[in-house]
């Protein structure tokens, strides 16, 4: 989970300033092969590391596991999410369509 929360701070860094300044704010809390390879992952493919942006998706790994792990706390049926790439906004929906027959349930579910 440190490495995931790592790479949103280094995402969210990345947006706000250069590479430099990314990786001297990461060096504070991992060694510094790590914050280097943290803030290149976020700055990769720009020309201009120096300008501010890169590559978010970091941050949005993080707060899709929150938005499942909350799902899950809340007691909501994880197995519902194995029926396809849905949205937690359309769980619902996909239950009624379960109930109605028309989505088959999910076939391979993780061992518990």
């Amino acid at each position: 989970m440190k490495i995931y929360a790592a790479r949103a701070i280094a995402a969210d860094l990345s947006a706000k300033g250069s590479f430099y300044e990314a990786f001297e704010a990461l060096r504070k809390f991992f060694p510094d092969y790590m914050a280097y390879r943290l803030v290149e992952r976020s700055k990769r493919g720009m020309r201009d590391t120096s300008a501010k942006g890169g590559i978010t998706k970091g941050s949005h790994y993080i707060s899709g596991w929150k938005k499942i792990s909350d799902f899950i706390e809340d007691g909501g049926d994880i197995s519902i999410l194995y029926v396809g790439k849905i949205a937690l906004d359309d769980v619902e929906v996909i239950k009624k369509l379960l109930d109605e027959g028309v989505l088959r349930p999910p076939k391979y579910l993780p061992m518990q």
